[in-house]
């Protein structure tokens, strides 16, 4: 299943000619809360919608006692919201600030490149359109995969070579 914001960059990538056929490779369904709520930290998603994304993804197995009090959640309680979203990005690991919601999107979109379910071009498009918090991103990533992206891009004769170089480039800094 491809993440919204990958869809987004394959179109992209069509009206720029470069027709990018990728078929779902299968593997295990993203985890959409975990990706709304690091857009939330970045403030490119709405609090209130967290509930809606967590109730969505309750019948694809993501149930743990902390997404089911985020999915009972109502528009009514942003407090308490609020401080269940800290509680989840402990879980996951990370700080539940702007930095720890770069990190998180980081994570999450260099495993997906890591583990062959998006494209190694697609998911450095979409590292670097969070180009805007590049300064918040851990290890320069943001950074790094624009330029993979930009020369992926512009140098169609050395794609091959790029895929492979931005493969081995997520599995690098997603090892731990």
């Amino acid at each position: 299943m491809l993440l919204s914001l990958e869809e987004g960059a394959l179109r992209v990538l069509r009206r720029r000619g470069i027709d990018l056929e990728w078929p779902d490779q299968g593997g295990p369904r993203p985890d959409l809360l975990a990706m709304a709520t690091a857009k939330w930290l970045i403030d490119e998603h709405a609090l209130c919608d967290l509930p809606m994304v967590a109730r969505e993804e309750q019948p694809h197995g993501y149930r743990s006692p902390i997404r089911d009090a985020i999915a009972a959640c109502g528009t009514d309680t942003p407090l308490e919201l609020r401080d269940l979203v800290g509680e989840f990005m402990a879980q996951l690991g990370f700080a539940d600030t702007h930095a720890g919601g770069v990190a998180l999107f980081c994570d999450i979109y260099l495993r997906r490149i890591a583990e062959n379910l998006t494209h190694p071009a697609v998911g450095a498009t979409c590292l670097s359109w969070a180009g805007m918090h590049a300064d918040a991103a851990p290890d320069d990533a943001i950074r790094v995969f624009t330029a993979f992206a930009e020369d992926w891009q512009d140098q169609p004769g050395s794609r091959a070579e790029i895929e492979r170089a931005i493969r081995h480039e997520a599995r690098r800094r997603t090892i731990r």
